[in-house]
């Protein structure tokens, strides 16, 4: 988001992307339509050491081929007709759009996702997690709201994030992020 946005755009803002979260709509990156971040998305990601989700380096074109491949409504890795469509429609929105412009819409892509994350611990932002930050969605939503750990893999983060703020202080279960707008922003100051 902009630096010179004033309050009310902001809150404009906030409440678009709480709303068109429940929806059931794709969102687009650069004109290449991708499915609002789920769990899942973040899983397969993490496995394959995206520098989106993991950090490290500066992403290649590759990476952001994989990140979008990841995160389309094509996504099949069995179905070669369906990743031939899905490479197609890049190469083609590639020719308009440069790597660094796709970067920084991904990078919008994650921190929309991750605006409602809880806020990092008060003993100085140190936490240690012994377990996935998947898993502890799953302990806090699934006997809240009766989901199983299928369903909180394939629930957009956005809507997850919602469904955590009312019972995250009732169960007591501290939540860890996947990920924070801090890495984001460091990332996108090292290739300014």
């Amino acid at each position: 988001m902009r630096s010179d946005v004033t309050y009310q755009e902001a809150l404009f803002q906030q409440n678009l992307v709480w709303n068109v979260s429940w929806a059931g709509v794709s969102e687009d990156i650069c004109g290449i339509e991708a499915l609002p971040f789920t769990p899942l998305h973040f899983v397969r990601l993490a496995a394959a050491r995206s520098p989106f989700v993991c950090g490290g380096r500066e992403p290649t074109e590759t990476d952001v081929g994989n990140f979008l491949w990841s995160v389309s409504p094509l996504y099949d890795p069995c179905s070669r007709w369906k990743k031939f469509r899905h490479w197609l429609r890049y190469f083609q929105a590639c020719r308009k759009v440069t790597r660094d412009q796709f970067i920084a819409s991904i990078d919008e892509y994650l921190e929309e996702a991750w605006q409602d994350s809880p806020p990092r611990p008060a003993n100085g932002g140190k936490s240690k997690a012994y377990y996935s930050p998947v898993v502890s969605l799953m302990r806090a939503l699934c006997p809240e709201y009766s989901m199983t750990p299928e369903t909180v893999l394939r629930t957009p983060y956005k809507q997850l994030f919602q469904l955590y703020k009312p019972v995250g202080a009732a169960v007591g279960v501290p939540l860890t992020a996947p990920a924070d707008s801090a890495f984001l922003r460091e990332r996108s100051r090292t290739r300014n």
